[in-house]
């Protein structure tokens, strides 16, 4: 029996998901020992400008036909995404265990909703309200293993998770037209460009 294209469209989806997944965890992994022969900032400005300089040579010409605008959000988008990256590095090179900054970091997914209600007034769902409470839950046990004292480590983790919640939003809506965004219609950035000067 033959798949649908909706269906191969989703499953090719969810396995390019999976992909992106498996080397994130790689780049943790690769991350922590980069930061231990070479300073933190340094080796996050080569790793992004590398691959924002590939990135470009891809999409030149999409870059090229972008307005002052598009290049503007993306450039907001970029400079959100650089903060973030550097309170990461510095929880990867101040905190001791991986595991640990994985959660805290990634508890951005959990706070975008909230941030979206808050900053851009977007609803969020029932369930981020039934989520938020089992995030915090996580973070408190992690952080009351070093009592009422958060290790550095920590708080650059938390920080960056804000961040990318920030980051995530922002990217969303400068990659997307939607109805009453801000910008209207024709302010939508291509992808590889958007990444490109994001990196």
């Amino acid at each position: 029996m033959a798949m649908s294209s909706s269906a191969a469209a989703s499953l090719k989806a969810d396995l390019l998901l999976v992909l992106v997944t498996l080397l994130a965890a790689v780049s943790w992994i690769f991350s922590k020992e980069a930061v231990l022969l070479m300073p933190p900032l340094l080796f996050m400005a080569l790793r992004f400008l590398l691959a924002g300089l590939l990135l470009a040579l891809l999409g030149w010409r999409q870059i090229r036909a972008l307005n002052v605008r598009q290049i503007r959000r993306a450039t907001r988008v970029g400079m959100v995404f650089g903060f973030g990256m550097s309170c990461w590095i510095m929880g990867l090179h101040a905190g001791g265990h991986l595991g640990e900054g994985a959660f805290l970091t990634n508890l951005g997914v959990v706070l975008v909703p909230l941030l979206a209600a808050l900053l851009f007034g977007e609803r969020a769902p029932l369930s981020t309200w039934l989520a938020l409470p089992v995030a915090g839950a996580g973070l408190a046990l992690l952080f009351l293993q070093h009592g009422l004292r958060p290790a550095p480590g920590q708080l650059f983790y938390v920080l960056a998770a804000g961040i990318f919640a920030l980051f995530y939003i922002l990217n969303t809506r400068a990659a997307n037209e939607r109805p009453g965004a801000p910008g209207g219609r024709g302010d939508k950035v291509p992808p590889l460009a958007l990444t490109a000067i994001v990196l």
